[in-house]
């Protein structure tokens, strides 16, 4: 019902570090609960819907997040356990599992899976797409070596789509062909 636009702190961008100078944006998202935090007016917040500023709404929102509480749990995230996120199944990628475009996050227990994907972002300053950071987080979560997050593929195919351009590098991704 509520948009809220957020303008990031300097500090937080890591301005000149990455290769792909977008990323330090993508990496913003991976803040946003605790720049929801630091403000008193947003306390009441508990879920926050994330959306990139290339992603386009092709249906009234209310028509993608219904029914999301049931069929994915959002309003049931354990008070005990892994952290979690929600993102689409990505429809079109072998590489990508989900899309980081969009995202649920409940605001206590999505700190988790937001630092350790920032670590990764940080970590990997030669990366092109958050999507590769975040694909790397999940391949350590699957191998043991980190622990504590959840990322639940939600499977609403007909919200997500691409344009040409998208759907040419995410081919070209898939089969290696992307530096």
């Amino acid at each position: 019902e509520n948009v809220i636009v957020m303008q990031s702190k300097d500090e937080d961008m890591m301005f000149g570090y990455f290769q792909n100078e977008a990323i330090k944006y993508k990496r913003f998202k991976t803040l946003i609960p605790k720049y929801f935090d630091s403000n008193s007016k947003l306390e009441d917040i508990q879920h926050i819907y994330y959306m990139d500023i290339d992603m386009m709404m092709a249906a009234p929102f209310e028509h993608l997040v219904e029914g999301l509480d049931e069929e994915h749990g959002t309003e049931s995230v354990p008070a005990d356990g892994d952290d979690m996120i929600f993102m689409f199944k990505d429809p079109m990628s072998d590489l990508f599992v989900v899309n980081s475009g969009f995202i649920v996050m409940d605001r206590k227990k999505s700190s988790r899976c937001l630092d350790l994907w920032r670590e990764e972002m940080d970590a990997n300053p030669t990366f092109i797409k958050d999507q590769l950071s975040l694909n790397e987080m999940v391949t350590k979560a699957k191998s043991g070596e980190t622990s504590g997050c959840q990322i639940v593929a939600m499977q609403h195919h007909d919200f997500l789509d691409y344009t040409e351009n998208e759907k040419r590098m995410i081919k070209m991704m898939d089969s290696g062909d992307y530096p």
